[in-house]
């Protein structure tokens, strides 16, 4: 029998404490419609532990056709990527997602749905709460769409309020992001900060923690749009001018190329691997993330690791990464003059004093196998919450799930043929 045990897990639900002697056999089923960036990041980070973990017995992951490469290199038996063809966010590309989702989860049928990204909480959620012996939903915006500085703002937030009644539990990658919620009224009982992590590997030290050069090396990360604030990176590097070099790695994804001029001391890198990132982040003196809104950015707590100080806005939940004056600067104003005058006032033992606290507060708070560890216990939490939580919902013998898995991709499959 299943050993339980009460207690106030996640939220202070009533949840059930599974012992280490259990046969747990979790079938766990992500859904993302967001190309590249830092969903993908968390999802190739929590994916790579889920795999490692012997309670998750089977795990698929769906989104767009883009992510494929960067997925497969996770490639495992109890692993099964699906996707769509990627065509950018158009209605054409995300009318697939529902139809394919409700597809995969009727065939796979998982214990957990975990979604990620706002779009895909639209679509996803409410298929993903039709069946009959329908999966406990989780859902993660990282960074709510009703946080940006638009005119829809009410509206993303009404719709996120609706939406929840449609899920289990919410992931909150920050505190801050958790506050927003309640402001929103999205149930805080469902709410849960969990922090991104990443792998907890020895990487080399980034330039900034021996020896500084001129130009100065600042390097940018992600997407070339507003949210990002792509816009004032460059503005900052004009200001700056032979005293700095800039990097910029990503790509326009939604904001039009055409009204942005990029000076002659910025060179665009585009998309890059995870190792080729890694690379960058060494050889960089710091990271400017002038950003807009944000929730807790994966790249912030890969400059962490590699020893890199960060220079960034105070939205979101950066200043939860960032200590000013002790990991980086959070800047004050995101006017251009300002910034640049803010790196010019910092001396070079201050950057490297920036470094060594940045490594040594990731090791502290973010790392994966932090991260997965809570994100499982508040599946289990969940499951436990359930009236209709039982022995089978979570468990079943090895020999099961050994024959299982040898037809996953079989079964699977036949998810291609939705619309």
């Amino acid at each position: 029998m299943l050993s339980r045990a009460t207690f106030s897990g996640c939220n202070g639900v009533k949840a059930v404490k599974v012992s280490k002697s259990d046969n747990l056999n979790l079938k766990v089923a992500h859904f993302t419609e967001a190309p590249l960036g830092g969903v993908l990041a968390h999802l190739q980070e929590l994916i790579a532990e889920q795999i490692k973990d012997s309670a998750i017995s089977q795990i698929v992951v769906f989104g767009p056709d883009i992510n494929d490469e960067a997925l497969s290199k996770l490639a495992h038996p109890k692993l099964v990527i699906k996707s769509y063809p990627y065509v950018g966010r158009s209605i054409r590309s995300l009318i697939r997602v529902p139809f394919a989702a409700g597809a995969l989860i009727q065939r796979f049928e998982p214990d957990v749905v975990h979604v990620h990204s706002t779009f895909a909480g639209l679509l996803v959620r409410p298929v993903a709460f039709l069946p009959k012996r329908r999966p406990i939903i989780v859902y993660c915006p990282h960074g709510w769409a009703f946080l940006r500085d638009t005119k829809a703002n009410r509206l993303y937030a009404w719709l996120e309020a609706a939406l929840s009644r449609l899920c289990d539990g919410v992931v909150c990658v920050s505190s801050s992001e958790r506050e927003a919620a309640a402001s929103a009224g999205i149930p805080v009982s469902k709410c849960v900060v969990i922090l991104n992590g990443i792998a907890d590997e020895a990487v080399p030290s980034a330039n900034s923690a021996s020896g500084l050069g001129r130009p100065l090396k600042i390097l940018f990360v992600g997407r070339f749009d507003r949210q990002k604030g792509f816009d004032v990176f460059l503005e900052v590097m004009s200001v700056l001018g032979d005293l700095a070099q800039g990097f910029a790695i990503g790509d326009f994804v939604t904001d039009a190329t055409t009204a942005l001029e990029i000076p002659e001391n910025v060179e665009l890198l585009g998309w890059r691997t995870r190792s080729q990132v890694e690379e960058s982040l060494v050889s960089a003196d710091l990271l400017l993330m002038p950003s807009r809104w944000e929730g807790l950015p994966m790249i912030a707590i890969e400059a962490m690791r590699a020893g890199l100080p960060i220079f960034s806005s105070s939205v979101g939940g950066l200043p939860e990464l960032v200590e000013d004056g002790a990991t980086g600067r959070l800047l004050k104003s995101l006017q251009p003059r300002d910034i640049a005058n803010a790196i010019r006032a910092t001396s070079t033992e201050e950057l490297r004093s920036f470094a060594q606290n940045a490594h040594r507060r990731f090791k502290m708070h973010y790392t994966a196998r932090s991260m997965a560890d809570r994100t499982k216990q508040l599946y289990l939490d969940l499951l436990g919450a359930r009236d209709s939580y039982s022995k089978e919902a979570v468990t079943t013998s090895r020999s099961k799930a050994e024959r299982s898995g040898s037809t996953l991709q079989r079964s699977i499959d036949g998810a291609d043929s939705s619309p």
